[in-house]
């Protein structure tokens, strides 16, 4: 007896040069779901480690345009109100989106967590969010991204799942 057969897409690994360098590649990944793959942008949802980050993101998407959104959602303050708001995307530490869920995930930063069990189980949960897409970028080394990139690999050398 075996696992499942898996459907759908890889998580998609991108390392960056910089923190700039990621803000702008999320925003090019935002464009290019919105515009390409017709993912509404409440559908989106950004995810960080610290609150910090989350901020220092959405203070450089917020002065992006993307085509038919209405913002950006900064949801780390408003504990008693949904995630996701239509028109807007959504960017949020992990323990914020706990208990929620998007089509799209993508993770910034996972150079930011380490090997530590809470690390990896917060990490873990975050993957979690993504029902359909999930993107982790890394502004440097970092042990779980690393982890994650083998996983995939061996993966793909199983033939499992995933395109």
């Amino acid at each position: 007896m075996g696992f499942a057969k898996r459907s759908g897409w890889y998580p998609r690994l991108t390392g960056v040069a910089s923190p700039n360098a990621e803000a702008r590649h999320l925003a090019a990944r935002i464009r290019w779901l919105i515009e390409s793959q017709q993912v509404r942008p409440q559908d989106i949802l950004i995810l960080a480690r610290t609150k910090r980050r989350v901020y220092e993101l959405a203070d450089v998407l917020t002065r992006e345009t993307f085509t038919g959104t209405q913002g950006v959602h900064v949801a780390i303050n408003e504990k008693d109100k949904l995630v996701a708001r239509s028109g807007m995307f959504s960017i949020c530490t992990v323990a914020s989106a706990k208990g929620y869920d998007a089509h799209a995930v993508l993770i910034a930063s996972a150079e930011q967590w380490t090997g530590k069990p809470t690390d990896r189980a917060t990490f873990y949960v975050g993957c979690t969010r993504a029902r359909d897409y999930l993107e982790i970028s890394a502004c440097g080394p970092g042990e779980l991204f690393t982890e994650m990139r083998d996983a995939i690999q061996w993966c793909r050398s199983q033939g499992e799942g995933g395109s």
